[in-house]
């Protein structure tokens, strides 16, 4: 995976390798208002003019930018002169541009957000602010609620980049994915995939906020990754309900993925906020329990391949924060969306693109040599992913097309 510094320079190298050189290189000393490269800016017939007012960025933990001033440069020392001062320059990386390095940067990210990768996604009746029910999105420590310690988790992870840690300050402490409006009698599942740190124990339960009771729950006590899956009718009375991730004793410690929220039959489900197109969805999937665990309500994963789902688009509001809903017919078995996700902008020079970097760079420097067909550019972009004759299987399960 390629960082946002690694393509602004791939990229910066593709645009001004004709207007200057070098165009990167890596600070031999400096200051504040001078950048000294004895190895890549040393020529002794340099023309002092020869970086005239070109940006110069420089790669800082967080990066700063400048221009070289007017006669600016010492080609007999390999000196640019700076301004306006950044911080003191010692041996970090450059880049010199002819434009400022924003320009580049939006069109990396113009790009990124239009690049659609396949992936799975738990289908819920309810989702998640920010659509973190599958723990991917950096707000998921507070888009769950409750009262345990909730953290991100990037090692220990059953699918994607991260999962959700639970630390317990005391007996019982939880997370929560907040109140859901449920109907009196209707029967429901929930589900969330967690595993434990050896010798520690969770609890998976429904609580019935109406009436202040546990409803039904799963446990575990297992490192590898367990399914919990928890049935439940709703009780008299009840009009929430609340679905929690407990670490059970003081100093406990869960991770947690993939929540969700479902029942038996044709339903109408909300689609995640990302999904904005119809195009976007490649085909709706069950996965059927796995064998029983040594806890209540756990199920061993990975056991059986998943099942295609009857489905269709049901309503589109535009307007909505979930655009798109679909029916779908489901059994007990766990659906999942199989579709097709827009990336993240990268936030930050060290940020990663899981895209190939050189297709991203080919299109950011087509926007920025010709910003004039920028619509055009953008529109031959979206094509390949929904124009596409064929579609990659993804790496979890084999999958046909619907």
């Amino acid at each position: 995976m390629a960082t946002m510094l690694v393509m602004l320079e791939d990229l910066a190298e593709r645009l001004y390798r004709e207007s200057h050189w070098p165009v990167t290189g890596t600070a031999t000393s400096g200051t504040t208002t001078t950048l000294v490269d004895t190895a890549g800016l040393v020529y002794s017939s340099g023309d002092a003019n020869q970086f005239d007012r070109k940006y110069a960025y420089i790669e800082f933990s967080t990066g700063e930018s400048s221009r070289v001033t007017e006669g600016g440069y010492a080609g007999g020392t390999g000196t640019l002169t700076l301004s306006p001062a950044v911080t003191d320059i010692g041996t970090e990386k450059y880049i010199i541009t002819d434009q400022h390095i924003d320009v580049l940067k939006n069109a990396i990210n113009r790009i990124q957000r239009n690049l659609f990768l396949e992936t799975f996604y738990p289908l819920s009746l309810h989702i998640m602010g920010n659509d973190a029910n599958d723990m991917e999105p950096s707000t998921t420590a507070t888009d769950y609620g409750g009262t345990a310690t909730r953290a991100l988790e990037s090692t220990i992870i059953f699918n994607g980049a991260q999962s959700l840690k639970v630390t317990a300050g005391a007996a019982n402490e939880y997370a929560s994915a907040g109140a859901i409006s449920v109907n009196e009698g209707e029967t429901y599942y929930a589900a969330v995939m967690c595993s434990v740190n050896s010798g520690d124990d969770a609890d998976f339960f429904i609580y019935d906020v109406t009436n202040a009771t546990t409803i039904n729950n799963a446990t575990t006590d297992e490192v590898a990754w367990m399914e919990l899956i928890v049935p439940f009718t709703v009780p008299s009375g009840c009009e929430e309900i609340s679905t929690r991730m407990a670490s059970v004793a003081n100093g406990d410690i869960t991770y947690w993925e993939n929540f969700q929220v479902w029942s038996s039959g044709r339903r109408v489900y909300p689609l995640p906020s990302w999904i904005t197109r119809p195009e976007q969805l490649l085909d709706v999937r069950s996965f059927a329990q796995g064998t029983g665990g040594p806890g209540d309500n756990d199920y061993r994963s990975n056991e059986t391949r998943s099942r295609p789902l009857s489905y269709g688009f049901e309503s589109v509001d535009r307007r909505g924060t979930s655009p798109l809903h679909i029916w779908v017919d489901n059994t007990s078995a766990r659906p999942f969306i199989y579709a097709l996700r827009p990336l993240d902008e990268l936030s930050a020079d060290t940020s990663n693109s899981v895209a190939e970097s050189d297709f991203i760079v080919r299109f950011a420097e087509k926007l920025v040599r010709e910003p004039d067909k920028a619509s055009e550019t953008m529109a031959l972009l979206r094509a390949i992913h929904f124009q596409r004759v064929t579609t990659e299987l993804p790496n979890r399960i084999g999958v046909s097309m619907r």
